[in-house]
């Protein structure tokens, strides 16, 4: 696309940075962006493609928890589905996480509060 004699980029051809999409989804959905950071940074510590596997005390695998905020499959995945969300996409499990924020609060991340909590 041209405009002015200069090359602008579609939105679609911007590539996304979770700093971008942090700022962008804190306004959208009213969420401090300084508590979002913190959650994600004591969650995965800003690791977009972590993933931890919760086991029963045999080592079976009963859910996983992925990306930034650490969405749980077992709790969450029917829900993301049923507002257009794929559980297995990064970008789409971020907003679910402001989604989370912005409906509950902090408490779905209480059992990370000793961390996320010294750096709001």
């Amino acid at each position: 696309m041209m405009a002015n004699g200069q090359t602008v980029l579609a939105p679609e051809n911007i590539e996304k940075t979770l700093e971008g999409e942090i700022d962008r989804l804190s306004i959208k959905y009213n969420v401090a962006s300084s508590t979002s950071r913190a959650i994600i940074t004591c969650e995965s510590q800003m690791y977009g493609s972590a993933i931890n596997y919760n086991r029963l005390p045999d080592g079976t695998v009963w859910s996983e928890d992925r990306f930034y905020f650490q969405i749980n499959d077992y709790y969450h995945k029917d829900t993301m589905t049923r507002l257009g969300l794929d559980y297995y996409n990064e970008w789409d499990s971020l907003e679910y996480g402001f989604i989370l924020l912005s409906t509950q609060g902090r408490s779905p991340w209480n059992a990370s509060s000793g961390c996320w909590s010294k750096l709001i």
